[in-house]
């Protein structure tokens, strides 16, 4: 909530600058972001520490670009951290309400904030069977968050498998 107070009194100034960003879906995104920025951030920070930090010395000896190793050696050994960043970015700017409500322009429908009015306004049922429809989105994206990670980890952390070795016994 004083999330949101704060983005009403910072992005709703005239004067302001960022004024055009208020009453955006782009506020809302920025909004999300910040408010749960700390897991996504410890996540990639721990995705990121589990690597050799020899790639970049050894790429940057053989004179490849920076850029390539990134996106040839770490975004794919990361990729399993950015997808579960991005999952539970989206699940949970879909239930959020403590900032949103006050962001949310007249034109722009946020289905968290839907359910919210539809309860104050005395539709129980309809309020009902829109959380069971944010629900079942959240599932949805979850299923396909489990079968992306599947069809990710196959493909890009086999390095991280063991492999057995033979030790000579029966």
């Amino acid at each position: 909530m004083v999330l949101g107070l704060a983005y009403i009194f910072t992005f709703n100034a005239a004067g302001s600058v960022l004024n055009a960003l208020y009453g955006t879906l782009a506020i809302l995104i920025v909004s999300n972001v910040i408010h749960y920025f700390t897991v996504g951030f410890l996540t990639a920070t721990t995705a990121l520490r589990q690597m050799d930090g020899e790639f970049e010395n050894v790429s940057a000896s053989l004179g490849v670009p920076f850029y390539r190793t990134f996106w040839r050696v770490t975004v794919p050994m990361a990729l399993p951290s950015i997808v579960a960043i991005s999952m539970y970015f989206f699940l949970n700017a879909m239930v959020t309400l403590s900032a949103v409500v006050f962001l949310v322009a007249p034109g722009t429908e946020l289905a968290a904030v839907a359910v919210l009015l539809m309860d104050d306004a005395g539709d129980a049922a309809q309020a009902a069977a829109m959380s069971v429809c944010i629900v079942g989105i959240g599932l949805a994206v979850r299923l396909g968050y489990w079968a992306l990670m599947r069809g990710v980890d196959r493909r890009t952390q086999a390095w991280r498998e063991s492999r057995e070795v033979p030790t000579g016994g029966p």
